[in-house]
């Protein structure tokens, strides 16, 4: 089975089964952007197309931004290719909705997420070593703020967020 691994903490680099996308391969900047607002906004969250259309928009023309989205779409698609003969694609359309297929796609943010999400329901329950534990995934996770070169306000918000995640993971890590 195919998998692409995308690093967003500290670091940007797409690897699809374990080797690295070059930035050529993309053929401009937006096809890996949109992979990228994808994963800022986490594993397998649906994005409105219209709003990814808004946000990768280089034309005025609301019908041309439509085709040059499609287009972006076959951009990914040349670059990926399909996961699995047959199967579906990493990036799936869902009505109106456009999504990362995380049956396929792992990134390093979500794995802190959930990693983070998973320390605070350990330590609710009091269940101090599987806290430490996962505290311990989401420090070895953590390699810098989110896509670092990124002056976006879709990757600013995120970044925001992982760093008060790191933050907090830091004073539990004392506590515990």
């Amino acid at each position: 089975m195919r998998s692409l691994r995308i690093h967003t903490l500290g670091r940007c680099e797409l690897t699809l089964d374990d080797r690295l996308i070059p930035d050529e391969a993309w053929r401009g900047p937006h096809a890996k952007r949109l992979l990228l607002i994808l994963v800022s906004r986490g594993r397998g969250t649906p994005v409105p197309r219209d709003e990814m259309i808004d946000l990768l928009r280089s034309s005025g023309n609301q019908n041309r931004a439509l085709t040059d989205f499609y287009g972006i779409l076959h951009q990914i698609q040349a670059v990926l290719g399909r996961p699995a003969d047959g199967g579906s694609a990493f990036l799936r359309l869902q009505g109106a909705r456009v999504l990362l297929d995380a049956e396929y796609c792992w990134a390093d943010c979500w794995g802190f997420d959930e990693a983070v999400s998973s320390a605070k329901r350990y330590e609710t329950y009091g269940q101090g070593e599987e806290a430490r534990r996962v505290l311990a995934e989401a420090r070895a996770l953590y390699r810098g703020p989110f896509l670092p070169e990124v002056r976006e306000g879709w990757a600013e918000a995120k970044r925001h967020s992982v760093q008060r995640q790191f933050v907090w993971v830091e004073q539990r890590d004392k506590r515990l």
